[in-house]
Protein backbone atom coordinates (compact mmCIF):
# COMPACT_ATOMS: atom_id res chain seq x y z
CA UNK A 1 0.00 0.00 0.00
CA UNK A 2 2.83 2.43 0.77
CA UNK A 3 4.32 1.79 -2.64
CA UNK A 4 1.00 2.58 -4.32
CA UNK A 5 0.70 5.81 -2.34
CA UNK A 6 4.20 6.86 -3.34
CA UNK A 7 3.43 6.08 -6.98
CA UNK A 8 0.20 8.09 -6.84
CA UNK A 9 2.04 11.01 -5.20
CA UNK A 10 4.76 10.95 -7.87
CA UNK A 11 2.16 10.83 -10.64
CA UNK A 12 0.25 13.77 -9.13
CA UNK A 13 3.39 15.89 -8.72
CA UNK A 14 4.48 15.05 -12.26
CA UNK A 15 1.08 16.04 -13.64
CA UNK A 16 1.16 19.37 -11.78
CA UNK A 17 4.69 20.18 -12.95
CA UNK A 18 3.88 19.18 -16.51
CA UNK A 19 0.73 21.32 -16.52
CA UNK A 20 2.60 24.35 -15.18
CA UNK A 21 5.43 24.02 -17.70
CA UNK A 22 3.05 23.42 -20.56
CA UNK A 23 0.88 26.42 -19.78
CA UNK A 24 3.90 28.67 -19.18
CA UNK A 25 5.52 27.80 -22.50
CA UNK A 26 2.56 27.32 -24.85
CA UNK A 27 -0.26 29.48 -23.53
CA UNK A 28 0.70 31.96 -20.79
CA UNK A 29 -2.22 33.33 -18.83
CA UNK A 30 -1.32 36.98 -19.49
CA UNK A 31 -1.13 36.39 -23.26
CA UNK A 32 -4.04 35.77 -25.66
CA UNK A 33 -5.08 32.15 -26.12
CA UNK A 34 -3.46 30.70 -29.25
CA UNK A 35 -3.05 26.98 -28.51
CA UNK A 36 -6.14 24.80 -28.90
CA UNK A 37 -5.25 21.84 -26.69
CA UNK A 38 -7.69 21.00 -23.85
CA UNK A 39 -5.24 21.91 -21.09
CA UNK A 40 -4.67 25.48 -22.32
CA UNK A 41 -8.35 26.05 -23.01
CA UNK A 42 -9.43 24.79 -19.60
CA UNK A 43 -6.79 26.89 -17.81
CA UNK A 44 -7.73 30.09 -19.68
CA UNK A 45 -11.41 29.37 -19.20
CA UNK A 46 -10.88 28.96 -15.45
CA UNK A 47 -8.67 32.07 -15.26
CA UNK A 48 -11.41 34.16 -16.87
CA UNK A 49 -13.44 33.77 -13.67
CA UNK A 50 -10.51 35.14 -11.63
CA UNK A 51 -9.95 38.08 -14.04
CA UNK A 52 -13.63 39.04 -13.81
CA UNK A 53 -13.86 38.61 -10.06
CA UNK A 54 -13.99 41.67 -7.72
CA UNK A 55 -10.88 40.61 -5.83
CA UNK A 56 -8.69 40.57 -8.95
CA UNK A 57 -7.38 44.21 -8.51
CA UNK A 58 -6.26 43.42 -4.98
CA UNK A 59 -4.54 40.27 -6.21
CA UNK A 60 -2.60 42.36 -8.78
CA UNK A 61 -1.45 44.83 -6.12
CA UNK A 62 -0.40 42.04 -3.75
CA UNK A 63 1.36 40.16 -6.55
CA UNK A 64 3.58 43.16 -7.37
CA UNK A 65 4.65 43.40 -3.74
CA UNK A 66 5.08 39.63 -3.51
CA UNK A 67 7.24 39.56 -6.63
CA UNK A 68 9.58 42.19 -5.25
CA UNK A 69 9.94 40.33 -1.93
CA UNK A 70 9.96 36.75 -3.26
CA UNK A 71 12.35 37.01 -6.22
CA UNK A 72 15.47 37.80 -4.12
CA UNK A 73 14.74 34.81 -1.91
CA UNK A 74 14.10 32.63 -4.96
CA UNK A 75 17.39 33.80 -6.48
CA UNK A 76 19.31 32.86 -3.34
CA UNK A 77 17.52 29.51 -3.16
CA UNK A 78 18.28 28.95 -6.84
CA UNK A 79 21.99 29.47 -6.25
CA UNK A 80 21.96 27.03 -3.30
CA UNK A 81 20.00 24.46 -5.26
CA UNK A 82 22.27 24.89 -8.27
CA UNK A 83 25.35 24.38 -6.12
CA UNK A 84 23.82 21.32 -4.51
CA UNK A 85 22.86 19.99 -7.92
CA UNK A 86 26.33 20.49 -9.32
CA UNK A 87 27.82 18.76 -6.30
CA UNK A 88 25.54 15.73 -6.20
CA UNK A 89 24.24 15.49 -9.77
CA UNK A 90 26.78 12.92 -10.96
CA UNK A 91 26.28 10.79 -7.85
CA UNK A 92 22.51 10.81 -8.36
CA UNK A 93 22.96 9.88 -12.02
CA UNK A 94 25.34 7.05 -11.14
CA UNK A 95 23.09 5.73 -8.41
CA UNK A 96 20.07 5.98 -10.69
CA UNK A 97 21.91 4.11 -13.43
CA UNK A 98 23.11 1.51 -10.94
CA UNK A 99 19.63 1.04 -9.49
CA UNK A 100 18.11 0.84 -12.96
CA UNK A 101 20.71 -1.73 -14.01
CA UNK A 102 20.02 -3.76 -10.87
CA UNK A 103 16.28 -3.61 -11.49
CA UNK A 104 16.73 -4.60 -15.12
CA UNK A 105 19.06 -7.48 -14.29
CA UNK A 106 16.80 -8.68 -11.46
CA UNK A 107 13.77 -8.45 -13.71
CA UNK A 108 15.60 -10.30 -16.47
CA UNK A 109 16.71 -13.03 -14.08
CA UNK A 110 13.20 -13.31 -12.67
CA UNK A 111 11.71 -13.57 -16.13
CA UNK A 112 14.27 -16.15 -17.25
CA UNK A 113 14.20 -18.22 -14.06
CA UNK A 114 10.53 -18.00 -13.07
CA UNK A 115 8.17 -16.45 -15.60
CA UNK A 116 9.58 -18.08 -18.71
CA UNK A 117 9.73 -21.66 -17.31
CA UNK A 118 6.23 -21.36 -15.88
CA UNK A 119 4.89 -19.88 -19.11
CA UNK A 120 6.67 -22.53 -21.14
CA UNK A 121 5.35 -25.34 -18.95
CA UNK A 122 1.83 -23.90 -19.09
CA UNK A 123 1.95 -23.59 -22.86
CA UNK A 124 3.35 -27.11 -23.15
CA UNK A 125 0.66 -28.45 -20.82
CA UNK A 126 -2.07 -26.66 -22.76
CA UNK A 127 -0.64 -27.99 -26.02
CA UNK A 128 -0.51 -31.57 -24.73
CA UNK A 129 -4.00 -31.34 -23.25
CA UNK A 130 -5.41 -29.86 -26.44
CA UNK A 131 -3.68 -32.56 -28.46
CA UNK A 132 -5.19 -35.29 -26.29
CA UNK A 133 -8.62 -33.66 -26.50
CA UNK A 134 -8.26 -33.37 -30.27
CA UNK A 135 -7.36 -37.06 -30.54
CA UNK A 136 -10.33 -38.00 -28.36
CA UNK A 137 -12.61 -35.80 -30.45
CA UNK A 138 -11.24 -37.38 -33.61
CA UNK A 139 -11.93 -40.90 -32.42
CA UNK A 140 -15.32 -39.93 -31.02
CA UNK A 141 -16.21 -38.46 -34.41
CA UNK A 142 -14.90 -41.60 -36.06
CA UNK A 143 -17.04 -43.85 -33.84
CA UNK A 144 -20.19 -41.77 -34.35
CA UNK A 145 -19.56 -41.60 -38.07
CA UNK A 146 -19.20 -45.37 -38.40
CA UNK A 147 -22.24 -46.06 -36.23
CA UNK A 148 -24.74 -43.44 -37.44
CA UNK A 149 -23.56 -41.95 -40.74
CA UNK A 150 -21.62 -44.60 -42.61
CA UNK A 151 -24.47 -47.18 -42.85
CA UNK A 152 -26.65 -44.64 -44.65
CA UNK A 153 -23.79 -43.67 -46.93
CA UNK A 154 -23.22 -47.35 -47.76
CA UNK A 155 -26.92 -47.78 -48.52
CA UNK A 156 -26.85 -44.69 -50.71
CA UNK A 157 -23.73 -45.94 -52.46
CA UNK A 158 -25.33 -49.34 -53.09
CA UNK A 159 -28.45 -47.64 -54.39
CA UNK A 160 -26.43 -45.45 -56.76
CA UNK A 161 -24.52 -48.53 -57.91
CA UNK A 162 -27.79 -50.07 -59.13
CA UNK A 163 -28.69 -47.04 -61.25
CA UNK A 164 -27.48 -46.67 -64.85
CA UNK A 165 -25.30 -43.69 -63.95
CA UNK A 166 -23.65 -45.67 -61.15
CA UNK A 167 -23.03 -48.67 -63.37
CA UNK A 168 -21.50 -46.45 -66.04
CA UNK A 169 -19.30 -44.70 -63.44
CA UNK A 170 -18.02 -48.02 -62.06
CA UNK A 171 -17.27 -49.27 -65.53
CA UNK A 172 -15.39 -46.05 -66.26
CA UNK A 173 -13.35 -46.23 -63.04
CA UNK A 174 -12.51 -49.89 -63.61
CA UNK A 175 -11.56 -49.36 -67.23
CA UNK A 176 -7.96 -49.92 -68.28
CA UNK A 177 -7.47 -46.30 -69.37
CA UNK A 178 -8.45 -44.81 -66.01
CA UNK A 179 -6.44 -47.40 -64.07
CA UNK A 180 -3.39 -46.70 -66.25
CA UNK A 181 -3.81 -42.97 -65.63
CA UNK A 182 -3.95 -43.53 -61.86
CA UNK A 183 -0.92 -45.80 -62.00
CA UNK A 184 1.31 -43.35 -63.89
CA UNK A 185 0.07 -40.46 -61.74
CA UNK A 186 1.14 -42.32 -58.60
CA UNK A 187 4.53 -43.16 -60.13
CA UNK A 188 5.07 -39.50 -61.11
CA UNK A 189 4.10 -38.30 -57.64
CA UNK A 190 6.51 -40.71 -55.95
CA UNK A 191 9.31 -39.73 -58.33
CA UNK A 192 8.77 -35.98 -57.75
CA UNK A 193 8.55 -36.57 -53.99
CA UNK A 194 11.85 -38.47 -54.00
CA UNK A 195 13.51 -35.65 -55.97
CA UNK A 196 12.34 -33.02 -53.50
CA UNK A 197 13.42 -35.21 -50.57
CA UNK A 198 16.89 -35.55 -52.06
CA UNK A 199 17.15 -31.79 -52.64
CA UNK A 200 15.96 -31.11 -49.10
CA UNK A 201 18.52 -33.51 -47.61
CA UNK A 202 21.36 -31.92 -49.58
CA UNK A 203 20.30 -28.39 -48.64
CA UNK A 204 20.04 -29.45 -45.02
CA UNK A 205 23.53 -30.96 -45.18
CA UNK A 206 24.94 -27.75 -46.70
CA UNK A 207 23.18 -25.66 -44.06
CA UNK A 208 24.58 -27.80 -41.26
CA UNK A 209 28.08 -27.47 -42.70
CA UNK A 210 27.70 -23.69 -42.81
CA UNK A 211 26.31 -23.46 -39.28
CA UNK A 212 28.76 -25.91 -37.69
CA UNK A 213 31.19 -23.20 -36.68
CA UNK A 214 28.46 -21.47 -34.73
CA UNK A 215 27.40 -24.59 -32.88
CA UNK A 216 28.24 -25.65 -29.34
CA UNK A 217 30.17 -28.69 -30.57
CA UNK A 218 32.58 -26.55 -32.55
CA UNK A 219 33.04 -24.15 -29.62
CA UNK A 220 33.65 -27.11 -27.31
CA UNK A 221 36.31 -28.48 -29.66
CA UNK A 222 37.99 -25.08 -29.78
CA UNK A 223 37.81 -24.83 -25.99
CA UNK A 224 39.49 -28.22 -25.62
CA UNK A 225 42.22 -27.29 -28.08
CA UNK A 226 42.92 -23.99 -26.35
CA UNK A 227 42.93 -25.69 -22.96
CA UNK A 228 45.43 -28.30 -24.11
CA UNK A 229 47.65 -25.59 -25.54
CA UNK A 230 47.50 -23.58 -22.32
CA UNK A 231 48.08 -26.71 -20.23
CA UNK A 232 51.16 -27.71 -22.21
CA UNK A 233 52.54 -24.19 -22.07
CA UNK A 234 51.82 -23.85 -18.36
CA UNK A 235 53.25 -27.26 -17.53
CA UNK A 236 56.46 -26.53 -19.42
CA UNK A 237 56.94 -23.14 -17.78
CA UNK A 238 56.24 -24.46 -14.28
CA UNK A 239 58.70 -27.35 -14.72
CA UNK A 240 61.44 -25.01 -15.86
CA UNK A 241 60.87 -22.60 -13.00
CA UNK A 242 60.80 -25.44 -10.46
CA UNK A 243 64.07 -26.90 -11.67
CA UNK A 244 65.89 -23.57 -11.75
CA UNK A 245 64.61 -22.18 -8.44
CA UNK A 246 65.59 -23.33 -4.96
CA UNK A 247 63.78 -22.35 -1.75
CA UNK A 248 65.84 -19.86 0.21
CA UNK A 249 63.65 -19.30 3.25
CA UNK A 250 60.45 -20.38 4.98
CA UNK A 251 58.45 -17.56 3.44
CA UNK A 252 59.60 -18.46 -0.07
CA UNK A 253 58.72 -22.11 0.66
CA UNK A 254 55.20 -21.21 1.72
CA UNK A 255 54.78 -19.02 -1.36
CA UNK A 256 56.01 -21.84 -3.59
CA UNK A 257 53.72 -24.25 -1.75
CA UNK A 258 50.72 -22.01 -2.26
CA UNK A 259 51.51 -21.52 -5.95
CA UNK A 260 52.02 -25.28 -6.36
CA UNK A 261 48.61 -26.11 -4.91
CA UNK A 262 46.92 -23.30 -6.82
CA UNK A 263 48.42 -24.57 -10.05
CA UNK A 264 47.07 -28.10 -9.64
CA UNK A 265 43.81 -26.94 -8.10
CA UNK A 266 43.14 -24.69 -11.08
CA UNK A 267 44.13 -27.51 -13.39
CA UNK A 268 41.78 -29.97 -11.67
CA UNK A 269 38.96 -27.43 -11.60
CA UNK A 270 39.40 -26.76 -15.30
CA UNK A 271 39.44 -30.48 -16.11
CA UNK A 272 36.37 -31.11 -13.95
CA UNK A 273 34.43 -28.34 -15.66
CA UNK A 274 35.56 -29.55 -19.08
CA UNK A 275 34.52 -33.13 -18.27
CA UNK A 276 31.15 -31.99 -16.94
CA UNK A 277 30.52 -29.80 -19.98
CA UNK A 278 31.68 -32.60 -22.25
CA UNK A 279 29.21 -35.03 -20.68
CA UNK A 280 26.35 -32.54 -20.96
CA UNK A 281 27.21 -31.67 -24.54
CA UNK A 282 27.59 -35.27 -25.70
CA UNK A 283 24.49 -36.45 -23.82
CA UNK A 284 22.45 -33.56 -25.25
CA UNK A 285 23.71 -34.35 -28.74
CA UNK A 286 22.89 -38.02 -28.18
CA UNK A 287 19.38 -37.09 -26.99
CA UNK A 288 18.89 -34.95 -30.10
CA UNK A 289 20.02 -37.81 -32.33
CA UNK A 290 17.68 -40.25 -30.60
CA UNK A 291 14.79 -37.79 -30.80
CA UNK A 292 15.33 -37.60 -34.55
CA UNK A 293 15.57 -41.39 -34.61
CA UNK A 294 12.28 -41.63 -32.73
CA UNK A 295 10.65 -39.35 -35.27
CA UNK A 296 11.91 -41.28 -38.29
CA UNK A 297 11.53 -44.77 -36.83
CA UNK A 298 8.21 -44.55 -35.01
CA UNK A 299 6.32 -42.22 -37.32
CA UNK A 300 5.59 -45.00 -39.86
CA UNK A 301 4.75 -47.46 -37.06
CA UNK A 302 2.35 -45.04 -35.36
CA UNK A 303 0.83 -44.15 -38.72
CA UNK A 304 0.27 -47.83 -39.50
CA UNK A 305 -1.16 -48.46 -36.03
CA UNK A 306 -3.46 -45.45 -36.31
CA UNK A 307 -4.64 -46.72 -39.69
CA UNK A 308 -5.25 -50.15 -38.16
CA UNK A 309 -7.33 -48.57 -35.39
CA UNK A 310 -9.29 -46.27 -37.70
CA UNK A 311 -9.95 -48.64 -40.62
CA UNK A 312 -10.66 -52.29 -41.33
CA UNK A 313 -14.13 -52.48 -39.82
CA UNK A 314 -16.01 -53.03 -43.10
CA UNK A 315 -16.43 -56.76 -42.53
CA UNK A 316 -17.71 -56.19 -38.98
CA UNK A 317 -20.13 -53.48 -40.12
CA UNK A 318 -21.41 -55.75 -42.88
CA UNK A 319 -21.93 -58.58 -40.40
CA UNK A 320 -23.90 -56.27 -38.09
CA UNK A 321 -26.05 -55.14 -41.02
CA UNK A 322 -26.70 -58.76 -42.09
CA UNK A 323 -27.73 -60.04 -38.64
CA UNK A 324 -31.39 -59.09 -39.16
CA UNK A 325 -31.31 -59.23 -42.95
CA UNK A 326 -33.21 -62.34 -44.12
CA UNK A 327 -31.87 -61.98 -47.66
CA UNK A 328 -28.18 -62.07 -46.57
CA UNK A 329 -26.08 -64.93 -45.31
CA UNK A 330 -26.72 -66.07 -41.77
CA UNK A 331 -24.40 -64.47 -39.19
CA UNK A 332 -23.83 -66.44 -36.01
CA UNK A 333 -22.56 -65.17 -32.70
CA UNK A 334 -19.45 -67.30 -32.99
CA UNK A 335 -18.60 -65.88 -36.42
CA UNK A 336 -19.02 -62.32 -35.13
CA UNK A 337 -16.87 -63.05 -32.07
CA UNK A 338 -14.17 -64.46 -34.35
CA UNK A 339 -14.25 -61.29 -36.46
CA UNK A 340 -13.86 -59.10 -33.35
CA UNK A 341 -11.06 -61.34 -32.08
CA UNK A 342 -9.20 -61.09 -35.40
CA UNK A 343 -9.43 -57.30 -35.33
CA UNK A 344 -8.28 -57.20 -31.70
CA UNK A 345 -5.34 -59.53 -32.41
CA UNK A 346 -4.32 -57.44 -35.41
CA UNK A 347 -4.19 -54.29 -33.24
CA UNK A 348 -2.25 -56.15 -30.54
CA UNK A 349 0.38 -57.18 -33.09
CA UNK A 350 1.03 -53.51 -33.86
CA UNK A 351 1.22 -52.72 -30.15
CA UNK A 352 3.69 -55.54 -29.52
CA UNK A 353 5.85 -54.38 -32.43
CA UNK A 354 5.89 -50.77 -31.18
CA UNK A 355 6.65 -51.82 -27.59
CA UNK A 356 9.47 -54.04 -28.82
CA UNK A 357 10.97 -51.16 -30.80
CA UNK A 358 10.62 -48.83 -27.80
CA UNK A 359 12.45 -51.27 -25.55
CA UNK A 360 15.16 -51.70 -28.19
CA UNK A 361 15.76 -47.97 -28.60
CA UNK A 362 15.75 -47.43 -24.81
CA UNK A 363 18.38 -50.15 -24.39
CA UNK A 364 20.46 -48.61 -27.17
CA UNK A 365 20.17 -45.15 -25.59
CA UNK A 366 21.19 -46.45 -22.15
CA UNK A 367 24.14 -48.27 -23.69
CA UNK A 368 25.33 -45.15 -25.54
CA UNK A 369 24.99 -43.01 -22.41
CA UNK A 370 26.96 -45.63 -20.52
CA UNK A 371 29.71 -45.57 -23.16
CA UNK A 372 29.91 -41.76 -22.99
CA UNK A 373 30.10 -41.87 -19.22
CA UNK A 374 32.78 -44.59 -19.25
CA UNK A 375 34.88 -42.75 -21.85
CA UNK A 376 34.84 -39.54 -19.79
CA UNK A 377 35.60 -41.45 -16.58
CA UNK A 378 38.53 -43.24 -18.25
CA UNK A 379 39.93 -39.92 -19.43
CA UNK A 380 39.40 -38.44 -15.98
CA UNK A 381 41.15 -41.41 -14.38
CA UNK A 382 44.17 -41.05 -16.64
CA UNK A 383 44.32 -37.34 -15.92
CA UNK A 384 44.00 -37.94 -12.17
CA UNK A 385 46.76 -40.54 -12.14
CA UNK A 386 49.22 -38.41 -14.09
CA UNK A 387 48.36 -35.12 -12.37
CA UNK A 388 48.44 -36.54 -8.84
CA UNK A 389 51.72 -38.32 -9.60
CA UNK A 390 53.29 -35.07 -10.82
CA UNK A 391 51.86 -33.23 -7.83
CA UNK A 392 53.28 -35.76 -5.36
CA UNK A 393 56.66 -35.65 -7.08
CA UNK A 394 56.76 -31.87 -6.82
CA UNK A 395 55.76 -32.04 -3.13
CA UNK A 396 58.58 -34.47 -2.49
CA UNK A 397 61.00 -32.29 -4.42
CA UNK A 398 59.97 -29.22 -2.39
CA UNK A 399 60.61 -30.77 1.02
CA UNK A 400 57.56 -32.92 1.84
CA UNK A 401 55.52 -30.16 3.42
CA UNK A 402 52.74 -31.66 5.60
CA UNK A 403 50.22 -28.96 4.75
CA UNK A 404 50.86 -29.60 1.08
CA UNK A 405 50.13 -33.31 1.54
CA UNK A 406 46.84 -32.38 3.21
CA UNK A 407 46.00 -30.25 0.21
CA UNK A 408 47.02 -33.15 -2.00
CA UNK A 409 44.52 -35.38 -0.19
CA UNK A 410 41.77 -32.78 -0.53
CA UNK A 411 42.50 -32.46 -4.23
CA UNK A 412 42.34 -36.23 -4.60
CA UNK A 413 38.97 -36.36 -2.84
CA UNK A 414 37.77 -33.55 -5.07
CA UNK A 415 38.44 -35.69 -8.15
CA UNK A 416 36.82 -38.74 -6.51
CA UNK A 417 33.71 -36.77 -5.55
CA UNK A 418 33.37 -35.45 -9.08
CA UNK A 419 33.74 -38.99 -10.40
CA UNK A 420 30.92 -40.18 -8.14
CA UNK A 421 28.72 -37.24 -9.09
CA UNK A 422 29.38 -37.90 -12.78
CA UNK A 423 28.30 -41.51 -12.33
CA UNK A 424 25.01 -40.37 -10.76
CA UNK A 425 24.40 -37.48 -13.16
CA UNK A 426 21.26 -38.00 -15.20
CA UNK A 427 21.29 -37.10 -18.89
CA UNK A 428 18.89 -34.78 -20.62
CA UNK A 429 15.26 -35.69 -19.86
CA UNK A 430 13.93 -34.75 -23.30
CA UNK A 431 14.39 -38.29 -24.58
CA UNK A 432 12.55 -39.78 -21.59
CA UNK A 433 9.75 -37.24 -22.04
CA UNK A 434 9.47 -38.20 -25.71
CA UNK A 435 9.33 -41.90 -24.77
CA UNK A 436 6.59 -41.23 -22.19
CA UNK A 437 4.64 -39.20 -24.72
CA UNK A 438 4.96 -41.99 -27.29
CA UNK A 439 3.77 -44.57 -24.77
CA UNK A 440 0.79 -42.41 -23.81
CA UNK A 441 -0.20 -42.04 -27.48
CA UNK A 442 0.03 -45.81 -27.97
CA UNK A 443 -2.08 -46.41 -24.87
CA UNK A 444 -4.62 -43.85 -26.07
CA UNK A 445 -4.96 -45.64 -29.41
CA UNK A 446 -5.28 -48.99 -27.61
CA UNK A 447 -8.06 -47.61 -25.40
CA UNK A 448 -9.88 -46.10 -28.36
CA UNK A 449 -9.65 -49.37 -30.30
CA UNK A 450 -10.98 -51.36 -27.35
CA UNK A 451 -13.79 -48.85 -26.78
CA UNK A 452 -14.87 -48.97 -30.41
CA UNK A 453 -14.81 -52.78 -30.46
CA UNK A 454 -16.90 -52.77 -27.28
CA UNK A 455 -19.41 -50.45 -28.95
CA UNK A 456 -19.59 -52.72 -32.00
CA UNK A 457 -20.02 -55.75 -29.74
CA UNK A 458 -22.88 -54.04 -27.88
CA UNK A 459 -24.57 -53.02 -31.12
CA UNK A 460 -24.26 -56.54 -32.52
CA UNK A 461 -25.63 -57.96 -29.26
CA UNK A 462 -28.72 -55.78 -29.65
CA UNK A 463 -29.17 -57.02 -33.23
CA UNK A 464 -28.71 -60.63 -32.13
CA UNK A 465 -31.26 -60.20 -29.34
CA UNK A 466 -33.74 -58.66 -31.77
CA UNK A 467 -33.25 -61.54 -34.22
CA UNK A 468 -33.57 -64.15 -31.48
CA UNK A 469 -36.74 -62.46 -30.25
CA UNK A 470 -38.18 -62.56 -33.77
CA UNK A 471 -37.22 -66.21 -34.15
CA UNK A 472 -38.78 -67.07 -30.79
CA UNK A 473 -41.98 -65.23 -31.72
CA UNK A 474 -42.09 -66.99 -35.08
CA UNK A 475 -41.60 -70.39 -33.42
CA UNK A 476 -44.33 -69.57 -30.91
CA UNK A 477 -46.69 -68.58 -33.70
CA UNK A 478 -45.95 -71.81 -35.56
CA UNK A 479 -46.62 -73.90 -32.45
CA UNK A 480 -49.87 -72.03 -31.83
CA UNK A 481 -50.92 -72.57 -35.43
CA UNK A 482 -50.08 -76.28 -35.16
CA UNK A 483 -52.19 -76.56 -32.00
CA UNK A 484 -55.09 -74.82 -33.73
CA UNK A 485 -54.83 -77.20 -36.70
CA UNK A 486 -54.85 -80.22 -34.36
CA UNK A 487 -57.93 -78.89 -32.55
CA UNK A 488 -59.76 -78.32 -35.82
CA UNK A 489 -58.91 -81.86 -37.01
CA UNK A 490 -60.16 -83.34 -33.72
CA UNK A 491 -63.42 -81.39 -33.93
CA UNK A 492 -63.97 -82.60 -37.50
CA UNK A 493 -63.47 -86.25 -36.44
CA UNK A 494 -65.94 -85.92 -33.53
CA UNK A 495 -68.49 -84.25 -35.79
CA UNK A 496 -68.21 -87.07 -38.33
CA UNK A 497 -68.75 -89.78 -35.70
CA UNK A 498 -71.82 -87.98 -34.29
CA UNK A 499 -73.41 -87.52 -37.70
CA UNK A 500 -72.83 -91.19 -38.51
CA UNK A 501 -74.55 -92.24 -35.29
CA UNK A 502 -77.60 -90.14 -36.05
CA UNK A 503 -77.88 -91.51 -39.58
CA UNK A 504 -77.54 -95.12 -38.38
CA UNK A 505 -80.27 -94.78 -35.81
CA UNK A 506 -82.63 -93.32 -38.34
CA UNK A 507 -82.06 -96.14 -40.81
CA UNK A 508 -82.42 -99.01 -38.28
CA UNK A 509 -85.45 -97.70 -36.40
CA UNK A 510 -87.36 -94.89 -38.03
CA UNK A 511 -90.14 -95.02 -35.39
CA UNK A 512 -88.21 -95.20 -32.14
CA UNK A 513 -85.01 -93.46 -31.23
CA UNK A 514 -83.74 -96.20 -28.96
CA UNK A 515 -81.07 -98.59 -30.18
CA UNK A 516 -78.85 -101.28 -28.78
CA UNK A 517 -75.11 -101.11 -28.51
CA UNK A 518 -74.80 -103.97 -30.92
CA UNK A 519 -76.85 -102.19 -33.51
CA UNK A 520 -74.85 -99.00 -32.99
CA UNK A 521 -71.61 -100.81 -33.49
CA UNK A 522 -72.90 -102.51 -36.60
CA UNK A 523 -74.12 -99.24 -37.98
CA UNK A 524 -70.79 -97.57 -37.26
CA UNK A 525 -68.98 -100.37 -39.01
CA UNK A 526 -71.26 -100.00 -42.02
CA UNK A 527 -70.67 -96.26 -42.18
CA UNK A 528 -66.91 -96.65 -41.79
CA UNK A 529 -66.82 -99.24 -44.52
CA UNK A 530 -68.90 -97.03 -46.75
CA UNK A 531 -66.52 -94.13 -46.02
CA UNK A 532 -63.55 -96.23 -46.90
Amino acid sequence: MNVLRIIRFIVAISAIVYGYLHVSSHCPINAPLVATDPLCRSVHYSYSYIANSPVYPYIVKVSDFADKSIHPHLSSIKESVQAYREEHEQYVIDQTYKTASTIISSTTDFVQSTIWPISSSCIKSIYNSSKILFIKFKYLSFVNYNIYVKPYIVKLFNYIATTPIGEYSFKLLNSSYVQTFFKYTSISYNYISSIFSYIHSKLNEIYQNFTFKGSDSYRLVQLKQNFLKDYLTFNGCSTTSTESTEPSSDSSSSVASASLFDKYDNLVQSIVESANNDFKSESNQLSTNYLNKLQTQFHPLMKSFSKEVNTGYENIHAMISNINNPDADHVSREAFRNALSDKHNSANKHVELIEKEIESIIESYIKDIYNIRIAILDTLEEFADSSLLNYSNEITANGDDWSEWKKFKNLKFKIINFRDSLIDTKPNEEFQSAINKLKSEVQLLVNESGSYLAILRAKANIEFQAREAQEAQLLKDQELKQDNDDDELYEEEVSTITQTRFVTETINDPITSSSTPEADSDAIKVVIQSDE
